[in-house]
C-alpha cells in the first residue's frame, strides 16, 4: 500500500513523500518539493512523518533510492549509503 504525505504552506501543497509498506519492509518514495519552496525543510518534514508512521505501522526496515544531492537529506535522516 502506498501512503502519500503532503506538506501544505499557506494552503498550497508544496512538498510530498510517500511510503510503500510491504509486510515490514518499507520504501520511502516520491520525495519532491516545488522549486520555489525548496531548502525550507518541507521535504524533511514530509519524510520524517512518513518514516515515523511507517515504523509505527510495523516496518522493520525502510529503504530508498537517491542520487546526490538528495542523498544528503536522507543521510541527515539516518539512512546509510550502500554501493
Amino acid at each position: 500500500m502506498l501512503i502519500p504525505y503532503i506538506v501544505y504552506f499557506e494552503d498550497k501543497p508544496v512538498s510530498v513523500s510517500a511510503i510503500l509498506n510491504n509486510n515490514g519492509i518499507a520504501s520511502l518514495e516520491f520525495v519532491a518539493t516545488l522549486p520555489e519552496y525548496r531548502r525550507r525543510g518541507f521535504a524533511r518534514e514530509a519524510s520524517i512523518t512518513a518514516i515515523r508512521d511507517a515504523f509505527a505501522a510495523g516496518a522493520k526496515i525502510i529503504t530508498l533510492r537517491a542520487f546526490y544531492p538528495a542523498n544528503l537529506l536522507y543521510q541527515s535522516l539516518g539512512f546509510q549509503v550502500y554501493y
